[in-house]
């Protein structure tokens, strides 16, 4: 078990219905508690948690949940990133504009609040394109496998839909490598 008593966690948004998470279904009734905040207040024997706010007392498990931290802001050039738990909201600054932090910041955190997913569009056995420096085009086109490589790139902003981007992208990180 992941969590004691008394820890604060999320009910993860991504749940399907009738599917089967560690050792319990989680059904179609629990999805109002997506998102919420729980105190774990008990553990049954057959490993599933009891929440204090959950008033229908169902069985929750490590694989339903993730930790209820704060935002973590990181800024990357003139890119904002805002993370919380799995999601993440993302914020560029146009090639136009002049990058300023504190626009940056909130349009990161309004994206991760609404539940903006920068990359919902990308499925499995879609392809995407990334900045590549080391070679001639300044990008490379990759099938996503959601695999722990693009989830390293997706964490890193470098997930395109067009290879024009890509090679901005990479155009911007040869500017900080001179």
């Amino acid at each position: 078990m992941k969590y004691k008593v008394g820890d604060k966690v999320r009910v993860r948004e991504d749940l399907k219905a009738n599917s089967k998470y560690g050792n319990y279904v989680f059904v179609e009734e629990m999805k109002k508690y997506f998102g919420k905040t729980m105190t774990v207040n008990n553990i049954t024997i057959g490993d599933a948690y009891k929440f204090k706010e959950d008033i229908d007392h169902y069985n929750w498990t490590d694989e339903m949940l993730e930790d209820a931290e704060g935002i973590n802001i990181i800024v990357d050039g003139s890119k904002v990133i805002a993370k919380k738990g799995n999601k993440v909201g993302i914020a560029r600054c146009s090639t136009e504009d002049e990058f300023d932090i504190f626009t940056g910041v909130r349009l990161a955190i309004d994206r991760l609040e609404k539940k903006c997913k920068p990359y919902s569009w990308l499925k499995e056995g879609m392809s995407y394109y990334r900045p590549d420096i080391n070679t001639n085009t300044m990008y490379t086109y990759i099938t996503y496998y959601n695999d722990a490589i693009d989830k390293r790139f997706m964490s890193h902003g470098l997930v395109f839909k067009t290879k024009e981007e890509a090679i901005e992208c990479a155009k911007k990180m040869l500017e900080v490598v001179k």
